[in-house]
């Protein structure tokens, strides 16, 4: 089965950029606000599936994708998943005003 990852930017206003790269088998999410430096672009209310390439393949151990994400810009970010979609995880853009500070 084709494994996808899967962004969605429902809880942000801003457009982001995304940069993908693959670092000792494990997946690197960058998060930028400018699109000079990112693969990728998402706009408010946006789903974006990507193919998995074989590269991508390389950072999924025991059914589970190994990845980071490093930000770049304040104000968005992303939420990790809590679940995954049969063909791949489902990663959620948001605005950092809307999260809960008061833990």
């Amino acid at each position: 089965m084709t494994k996808l990852l899967h962004f969605v930017n429902c809880c942000s206003d801003e457009t982001v950029y995304i940069g993908l790269w693959l670092r000792e088998e494990r997946l690197e999410i960058h998060i930028y606000n400018e699109p000079d430096q990112a693969l990728l672009e998402i706009r408010p209310l946006q789903r974006l599936s990507i193919n998995a390439t074989a590269e991508i393949e390389t950072c999924i151990h025991n059914g589970q994708l190994q990845y980071t994400i490093v930000g770049h810009c304040d104000g968005v970010w992303l939420r990790i998943p809590t679940t995954a979609k049969p063909d791949g995880p489902v990663f959620k853009f948001y605005n950092s005003s809307l999260v809960d500070r008061s833990d």
